[in-house]
């Protein structure tokens, strides 16, 4: 590779991660709340439709949010809190939701292409489809629905197996 392509590509990787000054404020904000929805606070935190990809939420509570349709591509989302969200439609494409906590989260159409699952809570997820499931990184360590770890088991045994 010569230097000129090095340098493009080197170009590329700071353009894609990026986030402008006044999203990782408004970040921060939401990172430090006390509160969620039905506990403590009265609204949900609707982030529906925003682009938040490449962002760092590790170890946020968006427990209760309205996460429709958002753009979470790249994303660390590892230890977050996402209990009774609502995630259709969001693309989570290579997104690191490890050990997320996703119980009762709306997961209808998500997808989770590349996700890294790894320990993540989905014991209770609606709406989570073993085809969704089918097309992640990892599903290491992840808590699923019983049923539904059997079926994605026995056709893709990889998923399960510790990432390298």
């Amino acid at each position: 590779m010569s230097i000129q392509a090095n340098e493009s590509a080197k170009s590329e990787v700071l353009k894609i991660r990026t986030v402008p000054l006044d999203i990782r404020a408004i970040l921060d904000v939401i990172a430090k709340r006390k509160y969620s929805f039905k506990s403590g606070e009265i609204n949900c935190l609707n982030l529906s439709r925003t682009d938040l990809r490449n962002t760092n939420l590790r170890d946020v509570n968006l427990s209760g949010a309205d996460l429709s349709w958002a753009h979470f591509e790249g994303a660390d989302l590892g230890n977050t809190e996402l209990s009774a969200v609502k995630q259709s439609g969001a693309h989570l494409e290579g997104a690191d939701p490890s050990r997320a906590y996703l119980n009762g989260a709306y997961l209808e159409g998500a997808n989770f292409e590349g996700a890294n699952l790894e320990g993540a809570n989905l014991e209770v997820a609606q709406h989570l489809s073993f085809d969704q499931l089918s097309k992640v990184k990892t599903l290491y360590k992840a808590k699923l629905d019983e049923e539904l770890k059997i079926l994605l088991q026995e056709k893709y045994h990889a998923l399960f197996e510790e990432p390298k």
